[in-house]
This record gives C-alpha cells, structure tokens and sequence, in this order.
C-alpha cells in the first residue's frame, strides 16, 4: 500500500501527463465485501510521465480494479 500523499502525487502525473482523461464504468461485479469495476479510458498523452516525453497519440486502456470494502 502507498500513503495517501504518493497516492496524490501519482495522480497529479497522470493527469497532467494526460488531461483529457474519460472513464466509463464496463461493469461493477460485487459479492460480499468484494467489488470489481470494469474501466474503459480514452486519453491522449499530452504531458511527459516517468521521463517519457508526450507522444499526443491516444491511448485506449482498460481495467479491471479489485477493491474490499469494510466498515
């Protein structure tokens, strides 16, 4: 697990590295205290990321994130 700060930092990147970013939720799967969201984004690298310079292709990912919920 990363603190709450890197979790920040890390997101700061991206966004500025891709700042057209869209998300759209595929499915959501929940049994018990298990959810996992299926995510479709579309962005296109604008910014540089980890060194890379920006490319401005666009870039398709998607994925599949695993969360447990208590309390």
């Amino acid at each position: 697990m990363i603190g709450s700060e890197a979790f920040k930092q890390s997101l700061r990147a991206q966004f500025k590295a891709f700042p057209d970013i869209q998300a759209k939720i595929e499915h959501i799967v929940v049994e018990n205290d298990i959810v996992v969201v299926f995510l479709n984004f579309t962005d296109t690298h604008k910014g540089e990321l980890q060194g890379r310079p920006p490319t401005n292709k666009n870039v398709y990912i998607r994925s599949a994130d695993l969360y447990r919920i208590e309390n």
